[in-house]
């Protein structure tokens, strides 16, 4: 359920011209979603609760909801609480322990049953501001990646059981260094 990777490391932003710093909250949240639509994902902040704070994505068919529908609710109020409790618990557990952590989990979606991997750690708290702590949410929709694994392992299955029946994979018109040498 969790892959601990360590305390979350400090990310490094540095803006060599002063010209090119985001002067406004649509600029910032314009530059923001440019970079959560590079990495395919849907990035949110919520709070202790999770609570919808904020959300970016250039995907909206892989939101549960509207983004309309999000604003000031829980994701248990939204995806019920089989999911909902799960990624609370974690992300209090991120927010205890400063330690990112991550999950794979299903849901249905406008786009379809999709498979997504979601990373959380603790938002970084303007040191002048008075900000209750909150979390951030990485989504990426790892559906592809799922169903190559499994044709993949489908694919070592079949092949043992071949192998174990006495089939040389040559004799059904496979060459492995012919195959090999064409993949590379």
């Amino acid at each position: 359920m969790s892959n601990e990777k360590g305390p979350a490391p400090a990310v490094i932003a540095t803006y060599f011209d002063d010209a090119v710093i985001p002067r406004d909250v649509e600029a910032f949240n314009a530059r923001v979603g440019i970079l959560v639509a590079f990495v395919g994902g849907i990035l949110f902040e919520v709070d202790i609760d999770g609570r919808y704070l904020a959300v970016w994505t250039g995907y909206p068919q892989l939101l549960y909801r509207p983004v309309e529908e999000l604003r000031g609710r829980t994701v248990t109020e939204l995806i019920g609480p089989e999911l909902g409790d799960r990624f609370t618990a974690m992300l209090r557990d991120v927010l205890t322990t400063g330690v990112t952590e991550s999950f794979d989990y299903t849901l249905d979606v406008p786009a379809g049953r999709r498979n997504f991997r979601c990373e959380m750690r603790p938002a970084p708290r303007p040191a002048n501001e008075d900000q209750a702590p909150s979390v951030l949410v990485l989504v990426r929709d790892v559906t592809e990646e799922v169903q190559l694994k499994a044709k993949l392992l489908e694919a070592e299955r079949l092949e043992k059981v071949l192998l174990l029946g006495g089939v040389e994979l040559g004799d059904l018109g496979f060459d492995r260094r012919r195959d090999d040498d064409a993949a590379r």
